[in-house]
């Protein structure tokens, strides 16, 4: 499955790639100094984790609602986070993770 990539600066300028190779991604990712960080069941607790500064140079990984990252990709990661649910829920909708996460560490 292609990764879409999506980077909004400070101008909201969007620049928008789309990769068919993930690996390749996330190495490029890496090589150009990101902090890949990415959402998982078993990650830690995000609100335990630090916000991240506007300086620093993070990028968010998520898989789909019902698989969620491949294992390949989680080998990757520098940090893996979760969202801590309540009454039995195990995951979200993608996109409403997204909002959460995007909040948490920017808080």
């Amino acid at each position: 499955t292609p990764i879409s990539m999506l980077f909004l600066d400070s101008d909201l300028d969007i620049a928008f790639n789309l990769y068919q190779n993930n690996s390749e991604l996330l190495n490029e990712l890496k090589q150009s100094g990101f902090t890949l960080i990415g959402a998982t069941k078993n990650g830690v607790d995000l609100t335990k984790y630090q916000k991240v500064d506007k300086s620093d140079k993070v990028a968010l990984i998520l898989g789909n609602e019902n698989t969620g990252l491949c294992n390949k990709i989680e080998k990757k990661l520098d940090l893996k986070v979760s969202i801590k649910m309540h009454n039995k829920f195990d995951s979200l909708n993608v996109s409403v993770a997204a909002g959460i996460l995007m909040y948490n560490l920017t808080k």
